[in-house]
């Protein structure tokens, strides 16, 4: 009768171990699964923004590289809405044009006087569209769609002209209906 009773209690001790066991296995990779949903869904989050905040950073930072009167305009190109950005050393002149055309933000820099075309364009990035406005004297309204539908915004102030500081986050959408 003894051993009988130490045999049961091995048993008993023997399931509960595996018991115990099993319990810190599933929720072992249980917390490993909700971890590589959460790290899933932060990828995907900070993957959906990039490539609009990415665009509208690289159209600032063009916007203030040209940061001097009269060198930054909102003009078009086979009708197609540019920024044309001017840089004149000495007797040389160049213009880049920053547009979007088939699906794409495209840049084209032309020397001289000549007038550049959609198909001069090089592609920079995927987006689905692209729309720049001044709605003041050197404040640009920039608005990007990529092509996962994701928008991004910014007002670009230049900082040439001393007057027009400080103005850039008082204007309304420019292009809200």
């Amino acid at each position: 009768m003894g051993s009988e009773k130490k045999t049961k209690n091995y048993i008993v001790d023997f399931f509960f171990t595996l018991a115990l066991f099993g319990a810190f296995a599933i929720s072992s990779i249980m917390v490993v699964y909700f971890g590589a949903k959460v790290y899933e869904s932060v990828t995907d989050g900070m993957n959906r923004n990039f490539t609009a905040r990415t665009a509208v950073s690289y159209i600032t930072e063009k916007l203030r590289q040209r940061d001097s009167e009269g060198t930054a305009d909102i003009t078009s190109i086979d009708g197609v809405n540019a920024i044309t950005l001017i840089k004149k050393t000495g007797d040389n002149l160049e213009t880049t044009y920053i547009f979007s055309d088939d699906g794409y933000l495209k840049e084209v820099t032309i020397k001289g006087d000549e007038k550049p075309t959609i198909e001069d364009g090089n592609p920079i990035m995927e987006l689905y569209s692209f729309n720049v406005k001044e709605v003041a004297e050197g404040i640009y309204y920039v608005i990007i769609v990529d092509r996962d539908g994701n928008t991004d915004r910014a007002y670009v102030s230049t900082k040439c002209d001393p007057k027009i500081k400080g103005q850039a986050t008082a204007a309304p959408d420019p292009f809200a209906r």
